[in-house]
């Protein structure tokens, strides 16, 4: 399924490579003598110039090839990110992110019983939502993106535009199951929730000029596909040595994995150069 998705998302960006580049090929020449002579007057309702002046935040974007930025969306994943997009030409920018998860992922926990659970339900097993419901934070994680961007509006990394991307993330959790109802726990209870998606994104990027210092806006929503993998939590009941009934929770040491869409809003702040 992932391999397939990557092939997808791949024929998408080059296929979207041919379709945009043709913006590269516009060529809007010098002018020439016909031209100033059948210019009409500046002061004439014909001569359209005077309204289609670049404005100043326009013009300061032509400057700024290189974004690094902060996406305050990814706090509510309880994640930390920066990302480095740089452009090549007008059209195309390539974005990479680097971050750490000090947190659990409570986006994750709240959407995980209308998510992971029913696209993956297992009755032997403990459920995404359970696992996520049930643990707490243990350790630092890493979180990392890459995509590429195509700017049909403007010019890169001015204007709207579609965005390719994959996330992949991880989170470390300490297990902790309800014991009231004659239950046990065996194994570990150290939990590592991995997550891998692939994403279509549409977006605005806006440039501002600041006391001369370029501060962008990046606008996005958009969606997606989402592997999760986690550690299977076995189920299991029992009597024990006193003849009482009992549940057993047991670390098999395997992984489980769900497929589910996403959807992706959000909202980065940074500085251009």
């Amino acid at each position: 399924m992932i391999k397939n998705s990557l092939k997808y998302l791949l024929f998408i960006c080059f296929f979207s490579l041919q379709v945009f580049a043709q913006k590269e090929d516009i060529q809007t020449g010098d002018p020439n003598d016909l031209d100033f002579k059948f210019l009409p007057d500046k002061n004439s309702i014909l001569n359209s110039s005077k309204d289609s002046r670049v404005s100043p935040d326009r013009e300061n974007a032509k400057n700024v090839k290189n974004i690094i930025k902060y996406n305050f969306a990814l706090l509510g994943r309880s994640t930390i990110a920066f990302s480095w997009e740089h452009a090549f030409g007008s059209v195309m920018s390539l974005e990479g992110g680097l971050g750490v998860c000090i947190g659990q992922d409570y986006i994750q926990k709240t959407l995980a019983p209308v998510g992971a659970d029913i696209f993956n339900n297992n009755s032997n097993s403990v459920t995404l939502s359970d696992l996520l419901a049930n643990s707490t934070y243990s350790s630092p994680s890493p979180f990392l993106s890459i995509g590429t961007k195509l700017y049909f509006t403007g010019d890169a990394p001015y204007g709207s535009y579609v965005h390719f991307s994959m996330r992949y993330s991880t989170n470390n959790l300490t297990y902790m199951p309800d014991y009231q109802n004659n239950t046990i726990f065996l194994g570990s209870p150290d939990l590592t929730i991995k997550n891998l998606s692939f994403n279509f994104i549409y977006g605005f990027q806006i440039i501002t000029d600041v006391n001369k210092v370029s501060i962008t806006h990046d606008f996005y929503t958009g969606f997606g596909i989402r592997r999760t993998s986690y550690n299977d939590i076995a189920i299991t009941s029992t009597t024990n040595s006193y003849g009482n009934y009992q549940n057993e929770y047991i670390n098999t040491g395997n992984t489980r994995s769900s497929i589910e869409p996403v959807v992706l809003i959000g909202y980065c702040l940074g500085l251009g150069f």
